[in-house]
């Protein structure tokens, strides 16, 4: 009698064994699936940072190519308003505004997280500025003396003016080379030499020093004014009307060289004597008849 509540003990105590064994090893199971889930989902999460990332560079790459191009086009646009000055003939005012456009144009060029208004607004207010200094100085001489100076003496009858190279923070090294430069080595040659406001230095000789003339010797000698008609092949037609040449009196002289059409023309121009002279391209230049 006491052996069937043994056996039926330990029937129950192995059940509960499975059962448990069941339990951990589904819950085992579950962690596993789990964590192949979270492997696939991690692997997953990577490749799709990684496209993005390729596609955030690649993004970052045409936005910085496009904000290029509107700067450049806008610092282009601002220097052609502001006039045609050479770097060379640049006023003070003129010089510095040139060098904050140029600075401000690269900030929104390098960091594409500046906003692209925040480089254009400056700009554009250097502009205005720019014009209304220049209007000024057009009406007003005390308020071009303050932004463009005055011209300066250097030199006058031969002898420098010491007190005006201080004043100009000019030594005697870059007067003496300006003036080699111009083309005067002896001091005494030179009549006036005047510092002028962009930095050039402009020389006056003496009667002496000048040199001959042909008006001098009453030599009378043809124009050397050079007038282009085409260039590569694309007409100025404005020359053509400055000339007072008619397009049928061009055609019929391309024809008799050869030439058909005007692209065919690398350069063609009006001479001081009054030749037309034609250059086809890939060849040699060669007199067409003088102009009528």
């Amino acid at each position: 009698m006491d052996s069937a509540p043994s056996m039926s003990s330990s029937i129950a105590s192995d059940f509960s064994g499975i059962v448990v064994f069941a339990i951990l090893q589904f819950i085992l199971s579950c962690f596993v699936d789990t964590q192949n889930i979270l492997r696939k989902k991690v692997k997953n999460m990577r490749g799709i940072f990684r496209r993005t990332r390729k596609i955030g560079k690649e993004h970052t790459k045409v936005v910085s190519f496009v904000r290029t191009i509107i700067m450049y086009s806008i610092v282009i646009l601002v220097m052609r308003i502001m006039g045609k000055r050479q770097i060379g003939q640049l006023q003070p005012y003129e010089f510095v505004i040139a060098i904050m456009i140029s600075d401000l144009a690269t900030l929104p060029m390098q960091d594409s997280a500046i906003p692209l208004w925040t480089g254009i607004v400056p700009i554009l207010s250097l502009l205005l500025l720019q014009l209304c200094i220049s209007f000024s100085v057009l009406k007003s001489k005390k308020i071009r003396s303050f932004f463009c100076g005055k011209p300066c003496i250097m030199v006058k009858n031969g002898l420098i003016i010491e007190e005006n190279l201080r004043n100009q923070m000019y030594t005697l090294d870059d007067l003496l080379e300006a003036l080699r430069l111009k083309g005067f080595p002896d001091v005494k040659s030179v009549q006036l030499a005047i510092l002028e406001n962009n930095g050039e230095l402009s020389v006056l000789p003496t009667s002496e020093a000048q040199e001959i003339t042909r008006g001098d010797m009453n030599i009378k000698a043809p124009s050397d004014v050079v007038t282009d008609l085409i260039i590569g092949g694309c007409l100025l037609e404005d020359n053509m009307e400055l000339l007072n040449i008619k397009m049928e009196l061009l055609m019929s002289e391309l024809h008799r060289s050869g030439l058909n059409k005007i692209e065919d023309v690398f350069y063609c121009y009006v001479n001081g004597a009054g030749k037309i002279v034609v250059q086809k391209k890939g060849r040699q230049a060669v007199d067409i008849k003088e102009r009528i």
